[in-house]
């Protein structure tokens, strides 16, 4: 299996845990973290985050659920060098703010 395959199949086996019934109940963030699925997403590193970039990038709602949860996971995987600024209000705003940090910084993380 490619290791885009992988991220897919752990991006799916992600939505659904955050789908699930006992989360729902809970609803949030740390819940929709602490799966094994999202673990392996960060564990993937900088490898990752083309990845998540075209996630992102695709804006397809669909896909990029849990939406603020990719914005922790590009945290993670770089060790807190990304912030979400304080004045994204939405999901949208917040997701396009992401993504345009990763196009200008991934290079950074990404050896060629």
């Amino acid at each position: 299996m490619t290791l885009e395959e992988e991220f897919y199949k752990a991006v799916s086996a992600w939505k659904d845990h955050c789908y699930t019934l006992e989360l729902k109940i809970k609803g949030n963030a740390e819940s929709r973290l602490d799966c094994d699925a999202y673990r392996y997403i960060v564990s993937l590193g900088k490898d990752a985050l083309p990845l998540i970039y075209d996630v992102l990038e695709a804006r397809d709602w669909n896909t990029y659920f849990p939406i603020l949860g990719w914005v922790n996971a590009i945290q993670d995987i770089t060790k807190g060098k990304y912030k979400q600024p304080k004045n994204t209000h939405n999901a949208i705003s917040t997701i396009g703010h992401a993504t345009n940090w990763l196009a200008e910084n991934m290079d950074r993380y990404i050896i060629h």
